[in-house]
């Protein structure tokens, strides 16, 4: 029987909140918003200010497996940013290419999606070089091309799954291979922009 939850309380971030990611250890909440990026931590003051600063439209953001660093997409700069989470200090800045969008983890490489016009890419992210690794085209489904990944999530049998937004599909990636397994077509109305695993 699945358990009751109930809403214990609201917090007051920026703009239209978009996404949002937790530290392993609960201690940090990061929160990308239409006007920055808000922090809510227990042990030290907000620095959403300072983040408003270092970013254009941010919309995705993940942090580490370890809750060392976060990694946010910056849509209109065309870069990732780089943050060390114990100080919320920009420590990288990556160039991807167009619009940015999503983010997700593999071991130790990064992932995030990439919108470059026509032709829809996924990018890998070695977090140790900090640099782009691959770029892998999500091809097509039923002849339409598979276009706008706005969500990327990995299953818990460990292939990522890739929402393309404006195509209505769906996109299975083998890590191992760096290949498009599968793609599903959902619809043309239903314009996916989330994944979740339950």
């Amino acid at each position: 029987m699945s358990r009751v939850r109930r809403l214990t309380g609201t917090v007051n971030v920026g703009e239209a909140p978009l996404v949002v990611d937790v530290s392993p250890d609960g201690s940090l909440a990061l929160v990308t918003c239409a006007d920055g990026a808000s922090t809510r931590s227990r042990h030290r003051t907000a620095a959403s200010a300072r983040l408003r600063a270092e970013l254009r439209h941010p919309h995705g953001v993940s942090l580490t497996p370890d809750g060392k660093r976060a990694y946010v997409t910056d849509t209109e700069r065309d870069a990732v940013l780089v943050l060390e989470s114990s100080s919320l200090r920009s420590i990288g800045r990556i160039p991807v290419g167009a619009t940015p969008w999503n983010t997700a983890f593999k071991r130790r490489r990064f992932r995030r999606l990439r919108d470059q016009r026509q032709r829809q890419h996924r990018l890998g992210i070695d977090t140790a070089s900090q640099r782009v690794r691959k770029t892998i085209a999500l091809g097509s489904s039923n002849g339409q091309i598979n276009q706008i990944p706005t969500a990327i999530a990995r299953s818990p049998s460990g292939s990522i799954w890739a929402a393309c937004n404006t195509s209505g599909s769906l996109v299975v990636i083998d890590p191992s291979t760096n290949t498009v397994t599968k793609s599903i077509e959902i619809g043309l109305a239903d314009e996916p922009t989330g994944i979740a695993f339950a």
